[in-house]
């Protein structure tokens, strides 16, 4: 029998290195950057199996006969359970309980560094990789050979199809790509034959991805390899056969999630509306980003992802300047050219009648000139006049921002950087400013559920800390400390606890107050006792 709960697989490779013995060894799996898997991690749940994963594929020393040709191989390093997620998008405690498997997987594999696999009916393959990793019940090889995919490979007397190598190639890419960019992977691994015979290779490879392909996530027409983002852009990628149906997703939702004021929430709601872009600004710790997409959601009405863009800005500045090796080039309307904005805007021209959310995270992190350029000088749409709206097709030299989109900046109030962004985020934006919960109706009822005479004294503690916070003039109340320190207890121990001080409110006390020894041991004198 399969197991109800979830099953994460996860990669052991991070940057070239194998990181198993160091996640066994300290029970955990993190991740050491942040990106577009942090909402995933945050799902999973304590209880979810877990199998460390490292990925490759392999034409030599395969223990069965594949004429030679490559086989995308997983090696299964070890399997646990989810004892703790610390929800933060990048680490979880795992209890590990076989650790040295080394046992290789065929065929059906996925590169990304983060894969949910549940028990599907409709899809025998999800449950033959469940009990291979989890049940030690080994792996059908024939029964793969002879799926239609890789049995079409196997039967290609050598000459390697279009498809096949597009597919390989979009899994090396990350399961999406630009279209020049799985060209050039394709020039690159030069395995096909028509580069060497046909000039025109780049167009075979375009009208192939036509042909296997449908418009979009959302919907899939019989057995499609691939999906294109948008109906004019050119970012393809692999096709999900077994797509899930969207959820239903409301504002009581969103209250069951967060917590959050209701006048709060309508102040947000309303301002968006009628100014289309605004900023969400907070100290470290009262959510913004976990509410931001919620928040979405819940105007949505459904957890539809395809109207839903998230950007963390330094992050996705950091890894383009890497990937384009070359740290000197102009980035002048950063955002617009080389970034998601202008083909989301596209998506939401071909889609009027649904609304669409661009979410910044991390709005004052980095240079907005450098990044957006004359690009923010749009955001304050209600007096902007654009010649170019009554067009279908965006483009840099044509752009404009759609009605249909609204914008929503987070800013972090503790960033000391943000004093002169803030002067000309200002001019652009208008802001909303969320307000640690801890007096908050949910919040309140939520600790008192856990019926824990600690974690009360802490919280208290925590809101006597911040008045000082707020009264001192070097710092104020953006600098306050936030609710989500306390979030997602599950049965709370001493060491909940002092993981909640010790590594989420100390750092922030040692970073205001450097200068200040007596009244920083002070505070944390004060914290420690509350929970010894």
């Amino acid at each position: 029998m399969l197991s109800n709960e979830s099953n994460w697989f996860l990669s052991a490779n991070f940057e070239g290195e194998d990181l198993t013995s160091r996640f066994i060894k300290k029970g955990i799996w993190e991740k050491n950057t942040s990106d577009k898997y942090d909402d995933m991690v945050n799902t999973i749940q304590v209880g979810d199996r877990v199998a460390l994963k490292v990925t490759h594929n392999q034409k030599e020393n395969i223990p069965f006969d594949y004429k030679g040709k490559i086989v995308s191989v997983m090696e299964i390093k070890a399997t646990g359970v989810v004892i703790k997620n610390y929800n933060n998008g990048k680490k979880i405690s795992v209890k590990w309980s076989k650790t040295d498997l080394n046992k290789n997987w065929y065929f059906f594999t996925y590169m990304r560094s983060i894969w949910k696999v549940e028990q599907n009916s409709k899809n025998w393959m999800c449950d033959a990789l469940l009990d291979f990793t989890f049940n030690d019940k080994p792996q059908d090889i024939n029964r793969f050979k002879n799926e239609p995919y890789w049995k079409s490979r196997l039967n290609s007397k050598g000459k390697i199809l279009c498809e096949n190598e597009i597919f390989e190639v979009l899994n090396i890419l990350g399961g999406e790509a630009q279209l020049s960019s799985i060209q050039d992977e394709i020039q690159k691994r030069n395995r096909l034959e028509m580069i060497r015979v046909n000039p025109d290779w780049r167009a075979v490879v375009r009208f192939t991805l036509q042909r296997f392909s449908s418009d979009s996530k959302s919907f899939a027409h019989g057995e499609d390899l691939f999906y294109r983002k948008s109906f004019s852009s050119d970012i393809w990628g692999l096709r999900d056969l077994d797509m899930e149906k969207i959820e239903l997703y409301s504002k009581e939702h969103f209250f069951s999630e967060v917590y959050m004021k209701t006048s709060k929430y309508d102040e947000i709601v309303k301002l968006l509306k009628e100014k289309r872009s605004i900023i969400i600004k907070g100290a470290p710790g009262v959510g913004k980003s976990y509410i931001a997409d919620r928040l979405v959601f819940s105007l949505l009405g459904e957890k539809n992802k395809n109207r839903v863009e998230i950007v963390k800005l330094n992050e996705y500045f950091s890894e383009q300047n890497r990937l384009n090796g070359n740290a000197e080039k102009n980035y002048n309307d950063f955002l617009l050219t080389e970034g998601c904005f202008l083909a989301f805007s596209q998506k939401a021209v071909e889609d009027t009648g649904n609304d669409y959310y661009f979410i910044i995270d991390g709005i004052n992190r980095e240079n907005l000139n450098t990044i957006m350029g004359d690009l923010i000088l749009l955001f304050k749409r209600e007096t902007h006049n654009n010649q170019f709206k009554r067009q279908k097709k965006i483009s840099v030299e044509n752009f404009y921002i759609p009605e249909n989109i609204y914008i929503l900046g987070m800013m972090d109030t503790a960033d000391k950087s943000m004093l002169l962004l803030d002067q000309t985020l200002q001019r652009h934006f208008n802001f909303v400013e969320l307000e640690p919960a801890f007096n908050c109706e949910g919040f309140v009822r939520y600790i008192d559920s856990k019926k824990n005479v600690k974690l009360n004294q802490l919280v208290q503690q925590v809101q006597k800390l911040n008045l000082e916070i707020e009264k001192d003039q070097s710092l104020g109340n953006g600098f306050r400390i936030g609710h989500n320190h306390f979030c997602n207890i599950n049965n709370v121990s001493e060491g909940d606890l002092l993981m909640i001080t010790t590594f989420g409110i100390f750092p922030k006390l040692e970073e205001y107050w450097s200068n200040e020894e007596t009244r920083l041991q002070d505070w944390k004198r004060n914290l420690y006792e509350t929970i010894k």
